[in-house]
């Protein structure tokens, strides 16, 4: 059974670094850059985001300007 988890690891990792050489070789003749793949995940944000859902908007300079107008 171990056999079996290793032999498709081993494809599954010899398909990935197929993928990748493909994707070098047309950057390569087509005189593109080779970006690498990255992915940019900040955990912090997705606190953040829904820190900042939970606390009400400050007024912007409209609203701000509106009271005024109506003199309240």
């Amino acid at each position: 059974m171990a056999r079996d988890a290793n032999a498709s690891l081993a494809v599954a990792v010899m398909l990935l670094v197929a993928v990748w050489g493909l994707r070098y070789a047309w950057a390569r003749c087509t005189g593109q850059p080779v970006r690498p793949w990255v992915m940019r995940f900040d955990p912090r944000h997705g606190f953040d985001r829904f820190r900042a859902a939970g606390q009400p908007a400050e007024p912007s300079v409209a609203d701000v300007a509106g009271v005024r107008a109506r003199g309240d």
